[in-house]
């Protein structure tokens, strides 16, 4: 039996919209400013945005680090950036933990803009 014939017996309509909508990535361009002039978490030098993802979740803007382009982009070399290291990898290397650096600056940022957590 053909693939076009398997389909026509197919005894369920395919559904044509989600069940659940997707979740989408939860921005705050204001965080991320200010994030951006912070200084890196390995170094100290002028630093970029990271974010920090968990498996399966798309990007949040309230999950960064501040990270200096050699710590945060490939480019720079295959021992040092956490592109290329890997979150676990990186952490171990560098003497960081990013989970509490995230709630560190999260906290830091509130207080800074009065901001309710």
């Amino acid at each position: 039996m053909s693939k076009p014939a398997k389909l026509a017996l197919r005894k369920t309509p395919l559904p044509r919209f989600r069940q659940r909508p997707r979740r989408g990535r939860e921005r705050d361009p204001l965080y991320l400013a200010w994030l951006a002039q912070q200084t890196c978490l390995v170094c100290r030098q002028p630093a970029t945005v990271h974010h920090v993802r968990r498996y399966g979740e798309p990007k949040q803007d309230r999950r960064t680090v501040p990270l200096c382009p050699t710590h945060h982009q490939i480019q720079a070399g295959p021992y040092c950036s956490i592109e290329a290291l890997g979150k676990r990898k990186f952490e171990a290397a560098f003497g960081v933990d990013l989970e509490a650096a995230i709630v560190s600056y999260n906290e830091r940022y509130d207080q800074q803009t009065g901001k309710a957590v």
